[in-house]
Order: structure tokens, then C-alpha cells, then sequence
């Protein structure tokens, strides 16, 4: 062989084999995460390649449904090996071929995808931290079974509960129904999708405000690949609108109206999504089309009623089906040009975003990426309203100023406030702040006694000016209008402050309240009466509240005191009946009001408690007594005594945390030896009585039967949240039963809060513990109370 020769043969062999290492897959292999617990096959390397191991010594043919993969080699240890091209980042479906047979890779977890169930591949992604598993609270993935009707059929549905879903009873949450694709089912987004793991992330992070996700499986009939020209969405509409949307509005707590609800879903389910969503504008307000098509202006019918009622239009693609590369069978078909509908529906005044995967295709990463982009966008804000607002409450004690700061980052809302109140400031926290449309809502939680008081603020948005509707508790609303200040170049202004527009929301529709406070029903939960949620007394005779002339009145008369427990002094009103005599003791009845007043303002001006009893005692239905109206806010934080509010007016200015054990230890350390030492009265437990409304009356109840040894005679009418649970009220009912005379339990049957009145007594029954319930045609409001001060003075201080 000549040199030339040998030159060539040689040069040709270096050049086959610098290709044949050009194209070796990376030698940095780890066991895909995909993987079934503690298989090391497949494994991917750092170019995306996935390697296969299969054990099938007698098989004459292995290979995977990867295409361009490498021809499977038989092993000496007599498994067969192989590798594919390098993947695109993410979740990838594959079945293993034996012999001309498609079988799942017994390595490989199982996932629900091309019709059957096969196997799957992680690969790993750079952005994969968007829904790693992290140490962030996490929600749950619900699996629920419902009936649909017009498919007679059991089907079933995930739900996905966002963190804290269990913890705050009482919170509603909006809702995304999410559709999976062609030959896919309602495992899809929590298994391959991650999608609980997407949204517990962004909402640690604050990036989305929690919602559910309802996962359902999206068809009725039998679709073939290639069929979807003809599937009819009439039976899974029906499904879904007439029969899971109402199953999950009833099972779970969210937000059934219009704008809390959205649908989004991917290929097939972006198909089902558009054509539902266009067909049932009453029900959504949010639309998510992933790598399924897009909305047109053509598509719309009306285009201003489109734009009324829906908030979001979000379509988006990986970058390789834009760039018409890498298509999978049309599974995503665009509909026209995605790109220039958006901008078509955003030059028509709709919200409308398009987002691109980059360097994927018609596939999980693409999808995956595509709720990470949306969630952020639902149910949050819908314009800039970072800023700073000032509002003057009238809360019936005396105005109380509020500056309100907002803080926008994106799609998280952060807040704070102060309130003066008579030149008296303090710092608020503000939690929960939702956008939800034109309406922004958030929480002040302040401590009350081990219980939590929340103060609910509603503002309607409207450029800068801002209504608030300010919801203490259960108790009492007031508004005010507030205007964005103006910035300055030191970040601050000096506001226009707004006025007070004098509208009371208190009274509840179709029902007036009685003085200032009277319209207090209407508010809080449910109301669901029972069998024994009924009258125990007639109505008093008419005229009952009213002065009567020709008959002796005693004396209602303001008394200050020390109180060693607060540190101050404080001020109460003292009641004693006409021909008090020192000469004669008398029983002591201590008569609490709500967190709206004070010594002064309930009882014994809308409540007349003083006119009530002199009319009793004139006709002589009850025994002449010293009645006790304290102040039930126990603080010295304001510059009048402490009487729980600047100058007297009640309630706030103090803070909150005098209305629990501070009252406790001032009503009977302080209060009754006062009374004892400096009026005529019976100094034993059988002659002490304490009684109370709403706030009130949870104190009445909390203090009472936790002091027996003080109190025989306890009543509470309309008992607020503030109530101990029944449990904590009377851990020994023995003990109970054997120390109390009488135990008084009422509430209007229109008082929302009167499952916490039940809730005691149907606790009561159960433990055999004697007392009165009572239930009569009233609302949270002295109409009830002035009646249940009348019977409960009339059963006290009986033989």
C-alpha cells in the first residue's frame, strides 16, 4: 500500500472518529426524577439526552418512541442500552418498543398521556425552581367524586386548596377551572403540570393572590387523534357549567360570583376553554388559552359587553410552535396569527396578554410556564394604586383619622395605616389586601381577649379617590371618602383630607334601626334556626321603655373610682332605685354593654335602662337593686381615665386589649368592693349579678361562670364573638349546676350572630346544665336587649 494510500485510510479513519466523539452524549449522567423510587434508568445528562437501560435478554429488537434516538444495544450483562437526541427542557411522554411491541418502561413512574397510560422523563429545566418542591406552606390536591346528571355517571375532579385553605373559616377563595389536553385526563396539571407546586410558590413568594383550581377530565365521548374537527363541547359544557361549577360552589369556599372565575386550559382544553368561556360570559371573567389558539375581535359578538365582563385574555405558545417547528400533529392549532389577535383585542380596550416559552414546544415546559405567567394576572389588580390615603371615620365615639400606604410590587399588595383619634396615634398592620375588579379589601386583626377582632375595610376604586367602608366585627360600619395624596419630592404630601359623607350602613335592608346604633342586625353568618330557637316570654306590655309619669324614679349618677388594676381613675354610672336608704342593703346587678359604647352611651341612653327599671320596680316585678353600668374597655391609654377611648367616647382609642382579663381584674378587684364599701349592698355571691349585650354579653358570660364564686346570676343577650368556646365557659358542668342560680342565654332570630348564642346552649343541653333560652323576633339591636334587661331583672335575686 503506497503512502498516499495509508495517509488517506488514515486521515479518513481520525475524521470518523473525532465525529463519532463529536456526537457521544455527555458523560454526566443522573437518574431522571421521573424515575420510579430507586431505579437509576433512564438517566439524562446535562444536554438533555435521556439513556435507557431495559432488561430484556431474550428480545431480538429494542428501541423507544423517541425519534432520532440511537439504535438500543444489547449489553453484556444482557440489557439493552440506547439514548435519545438531546430534549427540550421539562416533561416528556415515551413508551419502550420490544420486539415490535409498545410497552411502558418499567423504570419509569406512569403518567396518563396519548390516550393510555405510559411512561414519562424529567428533564431537568433552568427554570425549574418555579415549581420545585420547596419548604414553603403548601396546599393540597383534593380528589372529589360527583354526580352529573346528564351523563349518569360518577365522574371525577381535583381541587387544589391553596396554604391556609383550613385556618381562616371563614375566607372565600376564587375559582380557575384548568382543562388538560387531547389524550390527556384530569391527572395532568398535579401530576405532569406541577400545578399545585406552581401556585404554592408564587404564592409564598406573593406573586399571585390564592385561588382554587378545579381539575377535571374535559370530555363526554370518545376522541380519536386526528377527530377534534368533529368534538361536540355541548355534554362537557353541561358538565362543567350546569353541574361541577355549582357541585364545587357548594362543597368548597370560594367566590361564586362572575369575576372570582376563570378557566384556562391547554391544546384541547384552550379549545374547550375558548368556546365555553364565549358561550358563558355570565360565569367567567378570566381566559387562559395555552398552545390553544387565540380570541379574535371576529370572535366576539359584542364587543363591549366582552369588555365588560371580562377582566384577562392570555394566550401563549412555545417558541418553537411560533417558529412552526416541531409541531406535534396540530394538537395546537393557532386560529389565525396568536400575536395580532392580542393586539387586535388590546387596541379594542380588552386586557390582553401574550407570552412565549422560549425553546419549547407544544409540551409540559411550555404549558408549566404558561400558569406561572397567568396566575399572577387573575383576580388581582387591575391598575396602579400605590399611594397614600387619608379618611375620617365617624365611628359614633368621635372621629378617627386614617392614613392609609400602599405598596405595589407587580401583582402583591402590601399595606399599613395609622389612626388618631383625638391627637392620639397609633400604628396599624394590614393584612389580606385583595383587588378583586373595582373593589380592594383588607383586614386589621387586633387581639381581644385570646379572640381575634377583625376590622374589615371595602374600597371602591375610583381614580384617586377611594370609598372605604370600615366593617368592625360584627358590630358596627361607617364610611368615608379618601383621596390619594399628591407626591412630594420628599415621598410625601399633605393630604385633602375628605369629610365624612354621613352614610350609615348599619341598618339592614328593609329593617330601621332604633337611635344611633339600633341597625345593627343583619350582619354576620348564615342564620339557621332550630327547634329550640324560639320564644321563652311574651313580649313585655307596650310602654315598658317608656317614661311613666306619677311613679318614684331613682337616681342614675356618674362615680369615679380608683382602679388599682389599670393604674388610673375611671368612671362609671350607678343606678340606685327611689328610697335608697343605708338603712337597707340591696342586691348588686353589674349590666355590660357593647364594643360600640361606654358607660354612658348604650344602657342608659338608647337603652334606657333606668326608665325600664323604675317601671318594673313600680310595679313591683323586681326588687330594688344597685345596677352597675361600667366602662368594658379597661385601659388607660387615653388621656380620660382610661374609659376606653379618648374623652370618654368608647371602643377604640385605647386599643383593644382592655375588653378581656384588664375589665376582668378591674370589674372585680376594683368595680364591686367599691360598690361594696361605699353603697348599701349584699357582699355574697347570691346577690351579685352580671348581664351584658353583645360584646357585653360574652363578657357577662366569660367573667360570670369564670367567677362563680362571685357571680350566682348570669345572663348574655346577642353574646358577641368574644364569647369563650362552650367548653372554656363551663369545663365542669357539674360544679356549675350546683353554684349558679340562673343562667340567661337569648338572641334575635335576624342577629347573624346568633350561632354563637346557640352554639353555648345546645353545649348547655348536652351537659344538663339548667338555663334559659330565649329567642324572640329581633335583630342585633336594642329592641332585643332593652327586652332581655326586662326579663332578666325580673328572674334575678329569687329564693
Amino acid at each position: 500500500m503506497t503512502a498516499k494510500v495509508l495517509l488517506f485510510a488514515f486521515a479518513f479513519l481520525f475524521g470518523q472518529l473525532c465525529r463519532a466523539q463529536e456526537n457521544a452524549p455527555a458523560d454526566d449522567w443522573k437518574p431522571a426524577t421521573s424515575n420510579q423510587p430507586g431505579k437509576e434508568y433512564p438517566q439524562v445528562n446535562s444536554e438533555g439526552r435521556v439513556k435507557f437501560r431495559i432488561v430484556a435478554p431474550d428480545a431480538t429488537n429494542v428501541g423507544c418512541t423517541f425519534r432520532d434516538s440511537s439504535e438500543f444495544t444489547k449489553g453484556e450483562d444482557g440489557a439493552w442500552y440506547g439514548y435519545t437526541r438531546p430534549l427540550d427542557d421539562g416533561f416528556h411522554y415515551y413508551m419502550i418498543n420490544v420486539d415490535g411491541a409498545e410497552v411502558p418502561d418499567p423504570n419509569s413512574m406512569y403518567f396518563f398521556g396519548a390516550n393510555r397510560w405510559g411512561s414519562g422523563v424529567e428533564i431537568p429545566a433552568h427554570d425549574q425552581d418555579f415549581y420545585a418542591v420547596k419548604n414553603v406552606p403548601h396546599g393540597q390536591l383534593r380528589e372529589i367524586l360527583f354526580y352529573s346528571k346528564s351523563t349518569d355517571s360518577t365522574r371525577r375532579a381535583f381541587v387544589y386548596t391553596p396554604p391556609g385553605y383550613d385556618e381562616d373559616l371563614d375566607e372565600r377563595f376564587p375559582v380557575l377551572y384548568l382543562q388538560h389536553g387531547w389524550g390527556e385526563n384530569e391527572y395532568g396539571w398535579g401530576v405532569q403540570g406541577r400545578a399545585n407546586l406552581i401556585m404554592d410558590n408564587l404564592i409564598a413568594e406573593g406573586k399571585t393572590r390564592p385561588f382554587l383550581i378545579v381539575m377535571t377530565y374535559g370530555m363526554t365521548n370518545e376522541i380519536q387523534f386526528g377527530g377534534l374537527r368533529n368534538f361536540d363541547i355541548g355534554p362537557f359544557q353541561t358538565v362543567l357549567v350546569d353541574e361541577l361549577i355549582p357541585y364545587i360552589d357548594a362543597n368548597f369556599r370560594t367566590l361564586s360570583d362572575q369575576p372570582n372565575r376563570a378557566m384556562a386550559g391547554l391544546s384541547m382544553g384552550g379549545m374547550e376553554t375558548k368556546l365555553i368561556t364565549l358561550e358563558n360570559l355570565d360565569k367567567f371573567s378570566h381566559i387562559g388559552l395555552f398552545s390553544g389558539g387565540s380570541i379574535s375581535v371576529d370572535d366576539i359578538s359584542d364587543t363591549e359587553a366582552f369588555k365588560e365582563k371580562i377582566q384577562l385574555v392570555f394566550v401563549s405558545y412555545g417558541s418553537r410552535e411560533v417558529d412552526g417547528r416541531n409541531r406535534r400533529g396540530g394538537r395546537g392549532g393557532f386560529g389565525g396569527d396568536p400575536k395580532a389577535n392580542v393586539d387586535a383585542l388590546k387596541e379594542a380596550g380588552i386586557n390582553s396578554h401574550y407570552y412565549v416559552s422560549p425553546d419549547t414546544a407544544h409540551e409540559w415546559q411550555s404549558w408549566r410556564r404558561s400558569l406561572r405567567e397567568f396566575a399572577p394576572l387573575m383576580f388581582t389588580l387591575t391598575e396602579e394604586i400605590s399611594g397614600t390615603w387619608k379618611a375620617e371615620f365617624d365611628t359614633q365615639r368621635g372621629l378617627q383619622k386614617y392614613t392609609f400606604t400602599f405598596t405595589q410590587d407587580g401583582a402583591r399588595l402590601t399595606g399599613k395605616a395609622s389612626v388618631e383619634v383625638d391627637g392620639e396615634t397609633r400604628d396599624v398592620e394590614l393584612k389580606e389586601l385583595k383587588v378583586e375588579g373595582d373593589t380592594m379589601s383588607f383586614v386589621e386583626v387586633l387581639d381581644l381577649q385570646g379572640n381575634e377582632l377583625r376590622i374589615t375595610y371595602t374600597g371602591k376604586l375610583s381614580s384617586d379617590d377611594i370609598t372605604f367602608t370600615r366593617q368592625v366585627g360584627d358590630f358596627a360600619t361607617t364610611e368615608a371618602n379618601a383621596k390619594r395624596e399628591a407626591a412630594t419630592a420628599e415621598g410625601q404630601a399633605a393630604a385633602e383630607q375628605s369629610q365624612p359623607d354621613g352614610a350609615q350602613a348599619d341598618e339592614a335592608p328593609g329593617r330601621r334601626g332604633q337611635g344611633r346604633r339600633g341597625g345593627r342586625g343583619g350582619f354576620g353568618g348564615p342564620i339557621e334556626l332550630g327547634p329550640d330557637d324560639k320564644p321563652a316570654f311574651e313580649d313585655p306590655p307596650a310602654g315598658f321603655d317608656q317614661p311613666r309619669e306619677g311613679i318614684a324614679h331613682g337616681k342614675l349618677e356618674k362615680v369615679e373610682y380608683d382602679s388599682k388594676s389599670v393604674g388610673v381613675k375611671r368612671w362609671m354610672q350607678v343606678y340606685t332605685p327611689h328610697g335608697y336608704s343605708a338603712e337597707k342593703k340591696y342586691p348588686q346587678l353589674y349590666v355590660l354593654h357593647g364594643i360600640g359604647g361606654n358607660e354612658r352611651e348604650e344602657w342608659t341612653r338608647q337603652g334606657v335602662a333606668h326608665v325600664i327599671l323604675d317601671n318594673l320596680i313600680a310595679d313591683e316585678k323586681i326588687e330594688p337593686m344597685i345596677v352597675v353600668f361600667p366602662n368594658g374597655n379597661a385601659t388607660a391609654n387615653n388621656e380620660d381615665g382610661g374609659r376606653g377611648g379618648a374623652r370618654g367616647r368608647g371602643g377604640f382609642g385605647g386599643g383593644f386589649g382592655g375588653w378581656g382579663t384588664p375589665f376582668e381584674n378591674d370589674l372585680v378587684n376594683d368595680i364591686i368592693p367599691y360598690i361594696e364599701s361605699n353603697y348599701s349592698v349584699h357582699a355574697d355571691r347570691e346577690h351579685r349579678a352580671v348581664a351584658g349585650l353583645s360584646m357585653g354579653g360574652g363578657q357577662a358570660l366569660n367573667f360570670g361562670l369564670g367567677n362563680l364564686d362571685v357571680f350566682a346570676w348570669v345572663g348574655g343577650f346577642s353574646s358577641a364573638p368574644n364569647t369563650n368556646p362552650p367548653e372554656q365557659l363551663v369545663p365542669n358542668a357539674e360544679e356549675a349546676t350546683k353554684q349558679l342560680k340562673l343562667l340567661y342565654i337569648s338572641c334575635g332570630n335576624k342577629d347573624g350572630l346568633i350561632r354563637i348564642s346557640q352554639g353555648v346552649h345546645a353545649y348547655l343541653y348536652e351537659k344538663n346544665v339548667p338555663h334559659i333560652w330565649h329567642v324572640d323576633d329581633h335583630a342585633h339591636d336594642f329592641e332585643h336587649w332593652k327586652k332581655g334587661l326586662y326579663n332578666f331583672t325580673q328572674l334575678v335575686f329569687k329564693p
